[in-house]
């Protein structure tokens, strides 16, 4: 997964474990590879009135960007009416490699600490 800290200041932990992503000591886990489509997939995930939520809140907190699904061709073993062999395209698993997770330094609540 490639990370990409923002701003400066303390992030929130996260953890990869296979394809589900944690973020806030499992406050919010999502499955990557469930969530990956045929086109680029963005999730927001903010803090908002002291809690995690994924789409738009008061302070963004990470985003995460998850390519495109990737296919390959297979053959069915069949072959069409004018002999040529039939491909089906085959998803590839997702490459957590290539996620990006965006970070942002957590809000300050009153007082100076973090929230």
């Amino acid at each position: 997964m490639i990370v990409r800290e923002v701003n400066e200041g303390p992030k929130i932990d996260y953890a990869l474990n296979g394809t589900v992503l944690s973020l806030g000591s499992g406050t919010i886990s999502i499955d990557l590879a469930a969530r990956q489509q045929d086109t680029e997939t963005v999730i927001d995930i903010c803090r908002d009135d002291g809690h995690l939520v994924e789409g738009m809140g008061r302070w963004y907190v990470a985003t995460i960007i998850i390519p495109p699904r990737r296919y390959h061709l297979v053959d069915t073993g069949q072959v069409d009416e004018n002999g040529a062999p039939v491909l089906a395209r085959e998803a590839l698993p997702l490459d957590t490699g290539s996620v990006v997770l965006n970070l942002w330094a957590l809000p300050k609540q009153e007082g100076g600490s973090e929230a």
